[in-house]
C-alpha cells in the first residue's frame, strides 16, 4: 500500500491553446456559448502537452543531429560506397541512432 507520494508541478506554457481557451471561458461566462465539456478539456490539455514538448524535441535532434555529424567526421575510406566498389558498414552508437529515433 502507498503510503508516502509526491505531487509534481507541472507548468505548460502555451502560446497556442491557452487564448483559445481563456476567449472560450469568457463566451460562456458571458452566455455566448455552453461549456464544451470534459471532451473539450482533454483535448486542450492533450494539446497544450504536445505543443510544449515541441521545443525540447527539437534542441535535441539539433543536439543529436550534431553528434552524429561528429561521428559521421570520423568515417575512412572503407566506409564509403560508390559505383566501383562496396564500402563498409559504417558504426553508428546504438544510443545515438535509436536517441534520434525517438525524438
Amino acid at each position: 500500500m502507498v503510503t508516502k507520494w509526491l505531487h509534481v508541478e507541472t507548468k505548460v506554457i502555451d502560446p497556442w491553446v491557452l487564448p483559445i481557451w481563456n476567449a472560450v471561458h469568457r463566451a460562456v461566462q458571458e452566455g455566448r456559448t455552453t461549456h464544451p465539456g470534459d471532451a473539450a478539456s482533454q483535448l486542450a490539455l492533450h494539446l497544450s502537452t504536445r505543443l510544449a514538448m515541441l521545443p525540447v524535441i527539437f534542441r535535441r535532434l539539433n543536439e543529436g543531429m550534431g553528434q552524429l555529424k561528429t561521428v559521421i567526421a570520423g568515417r575512412e575510406s572503407l566506409h564509403e560506397w560508390t559505383t566501383e566498389r562496396e564500402g563498409h558498414v559504417f558504426p553508428i552508437p546504438q544510443d545515438l541512432q535509436y536517441g534520434l529515433l525517438v525524438d
